[in-house]
Protein backbone atom coordinates (compact mmCIF):
# COMPACT_ATOMS: atom_id res chain seq x y z
CA UNK A 1 0.00 0.00 0.00
CA UNK A 2 1.34 3.40 -0.72
CA UNK A 3 2.09 5.99 1.43
CA UNK A 4 -0.47 8.28 0.05
CA UNK A 5 -2.97 5.98 0.02
CA UNK A 6 -2.60 5.07 3.61
CA UNK A 7 -2.58 8.42 4.59
CA UNK A 8 -6.14 9.21 3.01
CA UNK A 9 -7.14 5.55 4.56
CA UNK A 10 -6.38 7.15 7.95
CA UNK A 11 -8.03 10.66 6.83
CA UNK A 12 -11.54 8.78 5.63
CA UNK A 13 -11.42 6.70 8.94
CA UNK A 14 -11.65 9.90 10.94
CA UNK A 15 -14.31 11.20 8.83
CA UNK A 16 -11.69 14.30 7.70
CA UNK A 17 -13.83 15.11 4.61
CA UNK A 18 -12.14 16.73 1.12
CA UNK A 19 -13.50 20.35 2.56
CA UNK A 20 -11.99 19.96 5.47
CA UNK A 21 -8.42 19.08 4.12
CA UNK A 22 -8.57 21.33 2.02
CA UNK A 23 -9.41 24.70 5.19
CA UNK A 24 -6.35 22.66 6.37
CA UNK A 25 -4.27 22.94 3.89
CA UNK A 26 -5.04 26.42 3.60
CA UNK A 27 -4.36 27.07 6.94
CA UNK A 28 -0.57 25.70 6.95
CA UNK A 29 0.94 29.22 6.31
CA UNK A 30 -0.35 30.16 9.54
CA UNK A 31 0.86 27.49 11.75
CA UNK A 32 3.88 27.34 10.01
CA UNK A 33 4.61 30.81 10.76
CA UNK A 34 3.37 30.02 14.81
CA UNK A 35 5.29 27.30 14.71
CA UNK A 36 8.33 27.83 15.39
CA UNK A 37 7.71 30.45 18.35
CA UNK A 38 5.50 27.74 19.62
CA UNK A 39 8.14 25.25 19.73
CA UNK A 40 10.46 27.40 21.35
CA UNK A 41 7.67 28.41 23.93
CA UNK A 42 6.72 24.37 24.72
CA UNK A 43 10.50 23.12 24.55
CA UNK A 44 11.34 26.02 27.01
CA UNK A 45 8.92 24.87 29.65
CA UNK A 46 10.01 21.11 29.17
CA UNK A 47 13.21 22.68 30.59
CA UNK A 48 11.78 23.78 33.72
CA UNK A 49 9.85 20.79 34.49
CA UNK A 50 11.97 18.54 36.34
CA UNK A 51 12.88 14.72 35.16
CA UNK A 52 10.95 12.16 37.02
CA UNK A 53 14.06 10.30 38.86
CA UNK A 54 13.58 6.56 36.85
CA UNK A 55 13.87 8.85 33.19
CA UNK A 56 16.24 8.33 31.14
CA UNK A 57 18.83 11.18 30.90
CA UNK A 58 18.40 14.29 27.77
CA UNK A 59 19.48 12.92 24.35
CA UNK A 60 22.07 14.99 22.82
Amino acid sequence: MSMIKALNDRLSFIKLSEPLRARLRGAKPIVMAALPEALDASYTQIRKTPRPRNSSPPRR
